[in-house]
């Protein structure tokens, strides 16, 4: 790195610590600098450290006095910061102290001035006066709490549950929320992709490179100011409710709750309020339409039970896949689609084109996990359901074809009589063994068993009918996972361990998949 590239460099520093905001441009150059220049990357760390020390606020006037002891101690901290700074490995730097020492004399000097004047000088965005570079401040954490289609999270560590520093979500068809720990809800829509830049407690940087995020924000949160990213500006905000619409061409910002500020490429600042909607750039403020007003009411409806204390883990999966899941009537996606609900006793509707819909009621603990596959008719096939005045029809059902048994089962199902439910799959495996719906009842069958009658040994057989029979059928999947919770229940540890080794051998895509490598974690 040359002279001239620092000296650039230190003119951007000294624009923002007079308090500009800078451009996308100044940031990216600044960045980049960083990234090559060793001796302006510990400049700016400690200059980083004397902007978050901590100055108690002076009072209204100040006499000489006072003014040479603020001196005093501030030439002080620059002294134990150029010693502790510039200590072992970091002697090599030892040319550009004069450089640096000028820069800090400098920047105290303004700071005594406005000490004069009764303003503290301080990082807005810092709500923690000890924290350090980004990259060492304490992190925070966030967790995916739905995802839904092709969704691919790459995480913390290569946990693809956990959102951090360097983070990233894309989605292809489907959707994903994630929650974090600072008090903020995020919903992504299809077609999008979120770069978690910076997430600790000095700084919150997301960065949205293409699609929309719908954002909720806690105006009662502990934490530094979100900030959203695009390539066409940013979006500055502390508590509010906003979406923010990326594509190639450009960037829309709409504001339901409270306000937020937009700082475009070239530095233009605008207030985007309450029911106004904003293309960065263009400069033009319009108001929000009924519809986008309705989709936002929907949206926060969908975050309030998805992101919600003690939420119960929610796997579902239908046959045939791409069924739409409602839960108290709030959509939640296409199946498969693993979500966290809020616990209680729920709604949950499935509902495809050309099928009959499934409605079932169910009962979600804390601390608990479910997991559910559906089975839907095509729509003007007829469903046979019990009859109240013959309880003994129900026990022996004369059904005529594989659809009616599955509808008769699944009435069953809905209202929690498991045992009748098991006796409709066996009696339609029994009269249908060589049909599509009578090899998916052995699927059936093993989550009754496992899930709802506590018979892990007869699970285990009915999924493993299964995989004999279909072997890589429409359900393999389903009944692999099964076969893992079964040796499970079992306790059979060293069998369990090989069947979760070849689940993500034969489904590595699957979304049981951190489960399931959670388990193996945990047997090691």
């Amino acid at each position: 790195m040359t002279n001239k590239d620092c000296k650039k460099v230190h003119q951007i520093w000294l624009a923002e610590g007079e308090g500009r905001q800078l451009t996308l441009l100044e940031e990216a150059t600044v960045e980049n600098h960083m990234d090559h220049c060793p001796s302006c990357l510990v400049e700016r760390r400690v200059v980083q450290s004397i902007q978050s020390a901590h100055i108690t606020d002076p009072p209204p006037t100040l006499d000489e006095l006072t003014r040479r002891r603020q001196m005093d101690q501030a030439l002080h901290q620059v002294a134990a910061l150029e010693r502790s700074t510039f200590s072992g490995a970091d002697r090599v730097l030892a040319p550009n102290r004069n450089r640096l020492l000028i820069g800090f004399g400098m920047g105290f000097a303004a700071a005594a001035v406005a000490l004069v004047l009764g303003v503290v000088l301080v990082d807005s965005r810092t709500d923690n006066p000890t924290s350090q570079d980004p990259a060492t401040a304490t992190p925070l954490s966030g967790d995916i709490m739905l995802a839904t289609g092709e969704v691919r999270v790459s995480g913390v560590g290569g946990d693809a549950s956990a959102l951090g520093r360097h983070s990233t979500i894309e989605i292809d068809d489907g959707t994903a929320v994630a929650q974090l720990e600072t008090g903020i809800k995020l919903r992504l829509a299809k077609r999008s992709n979120l770069f978690f830049k910076a997430v600790n407690r000095r700084q919150l940087d997301l960065n949205l490179r293409q699609g929309e995020l719908f954002v909720h924000v806690d105006p009662s949160r502990d934490g530094p100011p979100l900030v959203v990213s695009t390539p066409h500006g940013r979006v500055r905000v502390l508590g509010t409710v906003f979406s923010v619409d990326v594509d190639s061409e450009n960037t829309v910002v709409r504001v339901y709750r409270s306000s937020v500020e937009v700082v475009d490429a070239l530095g233009n600042t605008q207030t985007i309020r309450q029911g106004q909607s904003f293309v960065v750039g263009q400069g033009t403020i319009e108001q929000i339409d009924e519809k986008n007003i309705a989709a936002a009411e929907g949206q926060l409806r969908m975050l309030d039970l998805v992101v919600a204390p003690d939420a119960v883990e929610l796997a579902v999966s239908s046959l045939p896949l791409g069924a739409t899941l409602r839960v108290d009537g709030i959509e939640l996606g296409e199946t498969p689609l693993t979500s966290m609900v809020r616990p209680g006793t729920r709604e949950v509707v499935i509902t495809r084109p050309g099928h009959e819909s499934v409605r079932e009621l169910m009962h979600l603990v804390p601390g608990t996990k479910v997991s559910r596959m559906f089975e839907l008719s095509e729509s003007g096939l007829p469903v046979v359901r019990p009859a109240p005045r013959s309880p003994a029809m129900v026990d022996r059902p004369r059904a005529r074809t594989p659809e009616d048994l599955v509808g008769l089962a699944r009435s069953h199902r809905q209202t929690g009589r498991w045992k009748e439910a098991l006796r409709a799959y066996q009696h339609l495996i029994e009269r249908f063994p060589n049909s599509a719906l009578g090899r998916a009842a052995l699927v059936s069958m093993g989550q009754i068993q496992l899930e709802r009658l506590g018979r892990p040994e007869s699970a285990l057989r009915s999924f493993d009918q299964y995989l004999r029979i279909a072997g890589h059928g429409t359900l393999a999947q389903e009944a692999a996972f099964g076969r893992t919770q079964a040796l499970r229940a079992l306790g059979r540890h060293t069998a369990e361990r090989s069947s979760l080794r070849a689940f993500l051998r034969d489904f590595p895509d699957a979304i049981q998949v951190p489960r399931v490598q959670e388990r193996l974690d945990q047997l090691k």
